[in-house]
């Protein structure tokens, strides 16, 4: 068991301490039991009477808020990559850009490569073809992303947005001559 223990007072966080330091600490009124302890090993903050090792020291919690505010001890504990912040006092883990920038492409890419079938399929084949293709790179440039799912979305709606705005144009070509065809015989006829 780690025999690091940290604990606040006026607001601060102090130590690490050994265990049977804290005790004598908590026995003597010197931190009182609403006091907040950490060590690894703990979810979060706690009071020290709420923890086991230390409950039979620590008197009985005094009136009055406890020396460290939750807005302190937010975000403290394990994390999927292990403790990555420690307790109270340290600075908070840096915001990941590079992550951040990968999931809104990957979204994009998810919308780029649905409004690339609407407009194929709907109203403008060059339209759709051209939000496909960047539904494709945008997918295709966050495939790491956390929301890698979307980035794979948009990469097949965008490529069959473009194989279909293709189609649309191969088979709209060669239909026009028969059309510009019954054009000229309606004009002809009066009608």
């Amino acid at each position: 068991m780690n025999d690091q223990w940290f604990y606040g007072e006026d607001g601060q966080q102090r130590g690490p301490v050994s265990l049977a330091a804290l005790r004598d600490r908590l026995a003597s009124g010197v931190t009182r039991g609403d006091d907040l302890v950490w060590r690894e090993g703990m979810a979060n903050w706690a009071p020290a009477a709420s923890v086991p090792e230390l409950a039979d020291a620590a008197p009985a919690a005094a009136s009055g808020p406890p020396p460290i505010t939750p807005a302190m001890q937010a975000g403290y504990g394990p994390t999927a990559g292990g403790y990555s912040h420690g307790p109270v006092g340290y600075a908070p883990p840096a915001y990941d850009f590079e992550t951040a920038r990968l999931t809104k492409e990957a979204s994009s890419a998810m919308v780029f490569g649905i409004v690339a079938l609407v407009t194929s399929v709907i109203c403008c084949p060059l339209v759709g073809i051209g939000f496909g293709i960047a539904a494709i790179v945008k997918g295709r440039n966050a495939r790491n992303a956390p929301n890698s799912g979307s980035a794979l979305a948009g990469v097949i709606c965008g490529s069959i947005a473009i194989a279909l705005g293709v189609l649309s144009i191969v088979f709209g070509a060669a239909a026009l001559p028969e059309a510009m065809r019954q054009a000229r015989l309606q004009s002809r006829n009066g009608g």
